[in-house]
């Protein structure tokens, strides 16, 4: 039987995980960007859509221009 601690525990590892898939995902879609590949061919590779890909690809472009 497992105590509410390790319950608590297990989920937190849960989440853990699940956000450094999506980081990662976000990381190869910015490095695939960079490359100028289109957003869905990268939607295809990484599994996120369009949409946030459009996102990502719409703050590097506001980063760059405010980097001139």
């Amino acid at each position: 039987m497992s105590t509410i601690f390790e319950e608590v525990l297990e989920r937190g590892k849960e989440i853990g995980v699940k956000e450094g898939e999506e980081k990662n995902k976000l990381r190869v879609a910015l490095n695939c960007l960079i490359k100028g590949m289109d957003i869905e061919t990268i939607s295809e590779i990484t599994d996120l859509p369009v949409e946030r890909i459009e996102l990502l690809k719409t703050a590097v472009r506001e980063e760059n221009a405010a980097n001139r």
